[in-house]
């Protein structure tokens, strides 16, 4: 998934909001772009033409990182949805953890079959013919 903070910021308010937005999402996106900021004051976007295209291309990047996204899980590279949690440690019992082992590779296995599924739903053949 694709993400990118979306603010509208009065002139001179020196505030780090769009910092915040992003540091508070990346932990849970993969991908993070860059902010569409909209100046405002007295309550007006002065630069609405500018939001208008900033958001245009927030729009091309996504569909670009979807299409990758779900291209990639028709190649039946197991790899592209694990996920190894950097910064934790778990510290289990050898049989919780078998257990838990076990736990998380049905779910990765479903949602591999989830997001092959969602692929061919979702991708045109133009797109398919791209990726090959």
């Amino acid at each position: 998934c694709a993400t990118a903070p979306l603010l509208l910021e009065e002139i001179g308010s020196r505030d780090s909001l769009q910092i915040r937005m992003l540091t508070s999402v990346v932990r849970h996106h993969t991908v993070l772009l860059r902010p569409v900021i909209g100046h405002v004051q007295g309550g007006e976007i002065l630069d609405q033409s500018q939001l208008d295209a900033d958001f245009g291309q927030f729009l091309d990047q996504t569909t670009r990182v979807t299409t990758g996204r779900l291209a990639v899980c028709l190649d039946d590279n197991p790899s592209f949805s694990k996920y190894n949690p950097v910064g934790y440690v778990l510290s289990l019992k050898k049989d919780e953890e078998d257990e838990r082992l076990s736990h998380r590779a049905e779910a990765v296995k479903g949602r591999e079959n989830r997001t092959r599924e969602d692929a061919l739903s979702r991708l045109s053949p133009v797109h398919l013919e791209v990726g090959a």
